[in-house]
């Protein structure tokens, strides 16, 4: 049930802050520390500015334990604001910058920023509590917990898992996947028992349900599918609002204007009693692929931003562990383009240097990858059949069938993904890793 959780969070919800550095504020990882040789992690006492150009605050934190003098202070601030003018263009150098408001705590600092987005200290409080609940929970023995959870019922709404899907994953992000973990099960057992769990569970299973149609009649319209195919396929979810996002979600590439010319056409073409209902479902169509279309542009952009940042420092891994958070799959598709259009231009110290970025990320992303990401990682990246024959050999037998399961869940993704090729082989080594771990093809 946790993937299946996660995966209805990331389409349902907008939990999560849009700007990362102020999401690591909010998530207690500003002024974080990792020790490079035990791993733990400790807060640094240091001033900082906090600036929020959109809601036009500027908030400076001096924290107390420094015991800095005031002539001190006014010389640290002075610079700060030295060097945020400098970074600004001209027209955004406004009044309110050389007012800025004061913080001598890291919490007080985030609960100005909060009260500047709209939380009122009574939403902050309501937090609190929600957190100590989910101590409560964690600390629970789990044959008490039915009872635990029955007397708390009316606490564990959708705001409850949205706060405890975002605590599993800063936990992830902060080096803790135990307590992660422990997270994500106290989730699943919260969804089994809790009455907003029950609610949740039902439009995971409608969601799913919606998916795996919208998967399955786009891959039987087959490759030399039409504009008209896929307005057919729109049109048949109509009245089914789970079924219209699923097929925009994963039919949104496609939905062109070409798409809505013909959707349009078709309108004109059909009886009157049916006009009204089209066109409300072609305007429903229109903006849920704008959304989609938004989402995905942002997306493609924080990842371009971080990529820049990482490229603009000399030491890569430092920068690299710097921004990991911003590292994912729409990271990885920025880089390898990013690595394509240099060597297109031929700017040869350019295409290196993002290799070697590529690189390090796929040495980090190795380390830290359970065995079966590990070894399949290796077998697909193997330099011929007798180097994966090896590996094979010496690897798959103590993975069990557990490997399989895994590049089941891979071989349909890039079939998803139109990979054929790469399918493909993968379904031939799937074959030979079967044969290696005794179990069925």
């Amino acid at each position: 049930m946790g993937s299946r959780l996660t995966r209805w969070w990331n389409r349902s919800s907008t939990w999560g802050a849009t700007h990362r550095p102020k999401a690591r504020l909010l998530n207690g990882r500003t002024n974080v520390v990792h020790c490079p040789h035990c791993g733990a992690q400790f807060a640094v006492q240091s001033p900082l500015l906090y600036h929020d150009p959109a809601k036009e605050l500027l908030i400076a934190f001096m924290p107390m334990e420094l015991g800095i003098a005031k002539s001190e202070q006014d010389r640290v601030l002075g610079d700060m604001q030295r060097r945020l003018m400098d970074s600004l263009p001209a027209e955004q150098r406004k009044g309110y910058l050389f007012t800025p408001r004061t913080a001598l705590t890291m919490q007080g600092l985030v609960d100005q920023v909060l009260e500047a987005d709209g939380v009122t200290a009574e939403v902050r409080e309501r937090q609190q509590a929600r957190m100590g609940l989910i101590q409560t929970l964690i600390e629970t023995p789990d044959d008490q917990l039915p009872d635990v959870v029955k007397a708390h019922d009316a606490e564990i709404d959708e705001d409850f898992f949205q706060l405890l899907a975002a605590t599993a994953t800063v936990m992830a992000q902060q080096g803790q996947p135990q307590l992660a973990e422990q997270l994500a099960a106290l989730t699943d057992r919260l969804v089994e028992l809790s009455s907003a769990g029950a609610e949740i569970r039902a439009t995971i299973d409608r969601q799913e349900a919606a998916f795996t149609w919208a998967e399955e009649a786009l891959n039987n319209l087959g490759a030399n599918a039409t504009r008209d195919d896929l307005v057919n396929l729109a049109i048949s979810a109509d009245g089914d609002e789970e079924k219209v996002q699923a097929f925009v979600a994963m039919a949104w590439p496609a939905l062109d204007y070409q798409f809505f010319q013909t959707f349009t056409e078709r309108v004109e073409r059909s009886p009157a009693g049916e006009q009204a209902r089209l066109t409300a479902l072609r305007e429903t169509l229109l903006d849920l692929a704008a959304q989609a279309e938004r989402q995905n542009r942002a997306v493609m952009e924080r990842a371009a931003k971080t990529l820049n940042a990482i490229m603009a420092e000399d030491d890569l891994d430092a920068a690299i562990q710097q921004h990991l958070d911003g590292i994912d799959s729409a990271f990885m598709s920025v880089l390898s383009a990013s690595i394509q259009q240099a060597e297109q231009r031929s700017d040869i110290a350019r295409a290196a240097k993002l290799k070697q970025v590529y690189e390090r990320i796929l040495s980090l992303m190795q380390q830290g990858a359970p065995p079966e990401v590990q070894f399949l990682n290796a077998l697909l990246n193997a330099r011929d059949d007798a180097a994966a024959d090896r590996l094979i050999r010496e690897r798959a037998g103590a993975l069990g069938p557990g490997i399989l399961e895994l590049m089941d869940v891979v071989i349909g993704d890039l079939e998803a993904q139109g990979q054929d090729d790469l399918k493909q082989r993968l379904v031939g080594l799937r074959a030979r890793v079967a044969e290696a771990v005794g179990a069925k093809a």
